[in-house]
């Protein structure tokens, strides 16, 4: 993926903070364009902006949106607590503060570098399933089990 430059204008009775116009004109969320903001690719009129500055009639934004880092799945041998395995399904006990996803701060050691069976073709830049009618699907749940002694008691 390129990196995306986009030069937003402020039409005539727009009144809102920056980072909500541009959340809103660019469809980021305001987490990623308060990012965007502190790392300094966003400028009003050729100055760094702010989020908090409102937004003014003729204003020129210049939105800079750095291209997504690639991210190579890597299957790692890390212990998991397999409930059932089968040709359709994977239940694990997963271990608490596993993180299930690579992302970024958390690019190896995740539930999905354990289970390392998701074929690269057929996933995103952190190891995702794109068509979740080919690729294996992940979920995250958490069932209360009645423990052993409490059973038939």
């Amino acid at each position: 993926m390129a990196e995306e430059r986009h030069v937003l204008t402020v039409e005539e009775g727009v009144t809102e903070r920056l980072d909500r116009f541009v959340s809103e004109r660019l469809e980021l969320s305001r987490t990623r364009v308060q990012k965007l903001l502190s790392d300094g690719c966003i400028t009003v009129d050729g100055a760094p902006g702010k989020k908090s500055l409102p937004v003014e009639s003729g204003m020129a934004i210049e939105v800079v949106v750095p291209a997504a880092e690639s991210v190579e799945m890597i299957a790692e041998d890390l212990p998991l607590d397999i409930v059932h395995e089968d040709d359709e399904i994977l239940v694990v006990n997963k271990a608490s503060g596993m993180v299930v996803h690579p992302a970024p701060g958390h690019r190896s050691g995740t539930l999905v570098n354990a289970d390392g069976r998701v074929p690269e073709s057929s996933t995103d830049s952190i190891g995702v399933p794109r068509d979740s009618s080919s690729s294996p699907r992940r979920t995250s749940r958490t069932e209360s089990c009645p423990t052993r002694s409490g059973i038939g008691a």
